[in-house]
């Protein structure tokens, strides 16, 4: 029970700061960080379909057209099973670089769903499409890192499950 409390409120918290910072204008993927996290410490079939309604309520919440984040979560899983398999859990600066592919293949999708419907990409929709796009790679990018390293912290003291033991728990449990 603690368990779900840890992802329910820890998921929350990324809800809100991703609603306040894209109220801002900022788009940062930080429900797919968070969510890249859990999926590398929970087992999968856990978690997905908590993880699936948030993200549904999220994409409400910001009232798109397609479901961005869920499609995106399905990638974030995958790209999961991949970093666990091969990528280094444990120097979180590495963190960085599943950060940057979550954050540019996020805003892609969201290029794609906002802007195919409302209007047709051309030279001068490009660039926009683009600064959006670079945005989501770079919050990815720098959130990625801090978001592991503060959610380690706080696991270690809570005595939950950490990200930098990840490697070892995806082979037996997934």
């Amino acid at each position: 029970m603690i368990h779900f409390a840890w992802l329910l409120t820890v998921s929350a918290l990324a809800m809100i700061g991703e609603l306040m910072l894209g109220r801002m204008g900022v788009p940062a993927p930080l429900f797919l960080a968070v969510a890249f996290y859990f999926f590398a410490v929970y087992p999968v079939w856990r978690i997905l379909l908590i993880l699936s309604l948030l993200a549904v309520v999220l994409d409400l919440s910001f009232a798109r057209g397609g479901s961005v984040t869920l499609l995106s979560l399905f990638a974030a899983l995958y790209a999961m099973k991949i970093w666990t398999a091969h990528g280094d859990c444990r120097r979180m600066i590495m963190q960085a670089i599943p950060g940057a592919c979550l954050g540019m293949l996020w805003g892609v999708a969201l290029v794609i769903a906002e802007r195919m419907f409302q209007q047709p990409l051309t030279w001068r929709t490009a660039g926009g499409a683009f600064l959006l796009v670079w945005q989501a790679t770079f919050t990815g990018l720098v959130a990625m890192p801090l978001l592991v390293a503060f959610l380690d912290a706080a696991a270690d003291r809570l005595g939950m499950p950490r990200y930098r033991t990840a490697g070892k728990i995806s082979s037996r449990s997934r």
